[in-house]
Parts: structure tokens; C-alpha cells; sequence
């Protein structure tokens, strides 16, 4: 349910809807149109085809606003199994999965929900230019990959200019099962 998605990140965003986003270019206007056309067919864009969702921009454009305002519908409206995990923290969840022995039951986790949103999965060192470590890219793929083969859909967001950006960080392979 919603509370509990709500719980988990906090509280910044819990009444966060695509009426209540604060729109003040006209690049912002055009997503918001975009998502509320998501939102009007009902989310089975993410059910039969495991549809992504990447929300890209600089930083402090409201991403994570939209991402959670689509989740809040996915969730109230559609009935969707959510999870949110915040990128640094998923990060700490993977080193103490693998610190406890547990880490083929965080990756069921990761794999189980309808939607699975990330915000911000890359490291800040590498949304700045630097690359991800081969075994963090790794790990991601392993995720990405067997959701996307199960056809489930999963959104991120990301502190860059296009997918260009998201390319360059996390390979075109890894993008392509985002978009």
C-alpha cells in the first residue's frame, strides 16, 4: 500500500501528486503531460511489456517529486506492488546482504515488486564523471536483467542531461533495459 511506500522514504513526498508539481519551464510542462499520459492508460505499459521509467534532469528538478507521484498511482489506482529504494541506501543494503550471507534474499526483494523505483542509483562520484566499479555495475545488471526478462518494470532517477549521460555511466546494455 501507499502509507507503507510512504513510510519508507519519508515524508517529503507522500502527497506527492503530477496536480501538486511545481512545473516552472516549459520542459517540466511537457513531462508532467507525458507521465499524466502514462497515468490515463493505466500502467499496463508497465505490466505487459515491463515499461521503464527514467526521470532525468539536474538536480533539485523535482524528479523524485514525479517519480513518486507515479507510484502513488501505480499503487491507489492500479493496485501495483511497489518498492523505493533510495540509491545510497540500497548500496549499504547490498554491503550488509553480503556482510550477513543474505544476498540472494535482497535480490528476490529487489526482484518481487511490480515497479521497482530507484532514486539516484548511481554513486554522486559518478554521476560527476567517474565510472561505477565493475562489481557495482555488475550487481545492477544482475537486478536490471532479470526483471526486465520477467517483463517488470523499473524507474529511476537520474542527475543528468539525457540518457547520453545515463549511457556513459551505466553502458548502453544497462540503459536499454531501462528505456
Amino acid at each position: 500500500c501507499f502509507k507503507e511506500l510512504a513510510t519508507e522514504s519519508g515524508p517529503r513526498y507522500a502527497g506527492a501528486t503530477l496536480d501538486n508539481y511545481q512545473a516552472t519551464v516549459a520542459g517540466q510542462r511537457a513531462v508532467v503531460a507525458q507521465l499524466r499520459g502514462l497515468q490515463e492508460r493505466g500502467f499496463d505499459w508497465c505490466r505487459e511489456q515491463g515499461g521503464g521509467l527514467v526521470l532525468y534532469g539536474p538536480e533539485g528538478t523535482g524528479k523524485d517529486h514525479l517519480q513518486f507521484a507515479m507510484l502513488r498511482s501505480a499503487v491507489v489506482d492500479c493496485g501495483y506492488r511497489v518498492k523505493w529504494r533510495d540509491g545510497l541506501r540500497l548500496q549499504d543494503e547490498i554491503r550488509k546482504a553480503l556482510r550477513d550471507n543474505k544476498e540472494p534474499e535482497l535480490r528476490d526483494a529487489l526482484h518481487e515488486p511490480h515497479i521497482l523505483a530507484i532514486s539516484d542509483p548511481l554513486p554522486p562520484k559518478a554521476e560527476s564523471g567517474a565510472q561505477l566499479s565493475d562489481w557495482n555495475l555488475g550487481w545492477l545488471r544482475d537486478v536490471l536483467d532479470r526483471r526486465y526478462r520477467s517483463k517488470k518494470s523499473t524507474w529511476i532517477t537520474f542527475n543528468g542531461a539525457s540518457t547520453a549521460d545515463l549511457k556513459a555511466v551505466l553502458t548502453p546494455q544497462l540503459t536499454a533495459r531501462l528505456v
